[in-house]
């Protein structure tokens, strides 16, 4: 591996721990992305990484060495902030190149670098233009040239993209991944954007309270969210408190339902129902899953809410007082208020907790 993290903390205030006791294991080359919501601890672990604040605790090792105390400008590592940081001043080129003159590189040397890095980033014949004059995605492609224009031996990004509008971050955000893949930078990366994370990274490290909640695959993460809050993260509303009650059922406020995952009889869980697969129909027998794990839920269900997105419309419904939410390809005949019948094709099992009594399971 190239960059340990090893239990490091971090508390600004006592008794309040931005990142408590974090270990992390990063291998050359991988473009790993830590993902929350504001403080969560992300910015605070990156910048232990680099080196700007010192951990209360913990060690960071880099090539096989610790180098916590090592100070910033020793560790060669590139930096990109959300706001550029760019020099007004200066023209492209000379942003560029500013970290080369500070590692002493020639002039000659320094502008073909220039020039490499522009043409990296695709902004050839750009470089004796004014910053003023470019436009947010040109001024983040400098400033990504720039951090990389020294070869930094790991690139840290600090919501790279966050001042853009999310059409450019749509954009910018593949562009991102490519350069870095052709350049074959270790990079860590701080978003609080999932769908961002989801486009760039190779892993993905869920953070919360200054904990990591899952560290996973971009796929692997979406298919299996390892936790109730990253589930919610992730924009999945339908959990639900449930029981163990046989193999791969669950007795649930709404019903028996059926579940993907571990549960001995008698264990408490909270099951995942994604928003695809809830069907619904005027009565139960025009419901058709297809699928012997289906099951048909409590017949006292509502519409309590209809929002079209575009590619699918968003029912929101009351099962038996239970809120679900429901996500259909075409915009159904049906109004707030009416009754449907409900049908699952399947649950996962975001957490396992402790046995119930058996005289507290229900059915």
């Amino acid at each position: 591996m190239l960059l340990e993290t090893k239990s490091l903390t971090k508390a600004y205030t006592p008794g309040v721990t931005a990142v408590t006791n974090l270990s992390l294991a990063i291998d050359e080359g991988e473009i790993v992305c830590l993902l929350g919501p504001s403080g969560c601890g992300k910015t605070t672990l990156l910048r232990m990484i680099a080196g700007l604040v010192q951990p209360d605790s913990g060690s960071v090792w880099f090539e096989g060495a610790e180098v916590t105390a090592v100070p910033p400008h020793q560790r060669e590592f590139g930096m990109m902030f959300q706001d550029f940081a760019l020099f007004p001043h200066k023209n492209v080129a000379a942003n560029i190149a500013f970290g080369l003159e500070m590692h002493g590189w020639s002039r000659e040397r320094a502008a073909a670098r220039v020039a490499e890095m522009l043409a990296l980033v695709e902004l050839e014949g750009f470089g004796q233009r004014d910053i003023a004059q470019l436009s947010g995605g040109e001024q983040q492609r400098v400033a990504l040239a720039r951090a990389l224009a020294p070869g930094p031996r790991l690139l840290m990004l600090d919501e790279p993209l966050g001042a853009l509008d999310r059409a450019l971050r749509e954009r910018l955000m593949l562009d991102l991944r490519r350069i870095l893949q052709r350049v074959g930078v270790t990079a860590v990366y701080v978003t609080h954007d999932q769908t961002e994370a989801f486009a760039v990274a190779d892993r993905v490290v869920v953070m919360n309270a200054g904990r990591t909640e899952q560290i996973a695959a971009p796929q692997e993460l979406f298919a299996r969210p390892a936790t109730p809050f990253v589930a919610r993260f992730l924009g999945f509303h339908n959990l639900l408190d449930g029981v163990v009650v046989e193999s791969g059922i669950a007795a649930t406020k709404i019903g028996r339902l059926p579940f993907d995952g571990e549960g001995e009889i008698g264990t408490a869980v909270t099951l995942l129902i994604r928003p695809e697969s809830v069907q619904l129909a005027m009565n139960n027998e025009q419901l058709t899953t297809g699928s012997p794990s289906s099951f048909i839920l409590h017949p006292s269900s509502f519409i309590t809410g209809l929002s079209f997105r575009g590619r699918y419309t968003q029912v929101l419904l009351a099962c038996n007082g239970v809120p679900l939410m429901a996500e259909l390809p075409d915009f159904p005949r049906w109004r707030v208020g009416d009754e449907v019948a409900v049908a699952v094709t399947g649950t996962q099992v975001v957490e396992a907790r402790n046995r119930v009594p058996s005289e507290e399971r229900g059915s």
